[in-house]
């Protein structure tokens, strides 16, 4: 028969130190790894909130106080920006826009833009109330010469608005309040065209045409029966007055301002 005699396990002063250095030092060493892993997250929210910060004000756009009527007129806008540049080739055919001095798009004749250096302004503006800038190139009075182009932020590209000449840009005007898009002129001695548009899927959509005929004698000629004929973009008429006054408020306001009366 086995006899079994109970251990006593006795634990020296000496050990009992070791023990404790080894807890110690471990618990040092995952302090250390929560304070790194910590600083580590905090670094990369840094870096995220900068680029964030970073992105916010990439191609913001001016801030441009409606003028009378709240109405945003093209003389209004900056013909400068803090980063953007607009470099014309001399022959009218292409031009550059530059970020902070270096290239970002060309656009060429082939894409549908052509306008004489000498001719063409820059005006910087939010076209389509994105909070992007966008980019409005051509003399104010000339409808052939005009171009509008729009910042994607997708593709971080430029693209132009319809084709050259369509729509005419001429007399282009922004309200703000409404989102929508104001332009239009002369088609002859006695004929003035106006838009009233509005931005869908990245496009500019006519909502109203506006015909104004100065000379009774014309009218049959222009297929109306008043000075002002107001339809909507399916051909519905709308409103048919003789003065500016007769004329919904924002036709009023936009004629009024391009000094129509």
């Amino acid at each position: 028969m086995t006899t079994l005699f109970p251990i006593s396990v006795k634990t020296s002063a000496t050990a009992t130190l070791a023990l404790a250095f080894i807890f110690s030092t471990m618990a040092c060493k995952n302090s250390q790894s929560t304070a790194s892993a910590s600083a580590d997250k905090s670094d990369a929210f840094v870096a995220t909130t900068d680029k964030e910060a970073s992105d916010s004000e990439y191609m913001k756009a001016p801030s441009v106080e409606p003028g009378a009527y709240g109405l945003v007129a093209l003389a209004q806008c900056p013909t400068e920006d803090t980063h953007l540049s607009v470099v014309m080739a001399d022959d009218g055919e292409s031009l550059q826009i530059l970020y902070d001095g270096k290239e970002l798009q060309t656009i060429s004749d082939e894409d549908g833009f052509a306008a004489p250096k000498e001719e063409s302004q820059v005006h910087f503006m939010d076209a389509n109330f994105d909070g992007y800038t966008d980019i409005f190139v051509g003399p104010a009075q000339s409808r052939t010469y005009s171009t509008l182009l729009i910042f994607d932020n997708a593709t971080r590209q430029f693209v132009r608005i319809g084709s050259l000449g369509t729509p005419s840009l001429q007399n282009f005007m922004l309200h703000p309040a409404s989102k929508t898009v104001f332009e239009g002129g002369s088609n002859s001695w006695c004929n003035n065209s106006y838009t009233k548009s509005q931005w869908k899927d990245g496009r500019l959509d006519a909502v109203e045409d506006l015909t104004a005929v100065s000379d009774p004698a014309e009218y049959g000629a222009n297929g109306v029966a008043h000075a002002y004929t107001l339809r909507s973009a399916d051909g519905k008429d709308l409103t048919a007055a003789d003065s500016v006054d007769k004329l919904p408020e924002e036709w009023r306001n936009y004629l009024r301002a391009l000094e129509v009366e």
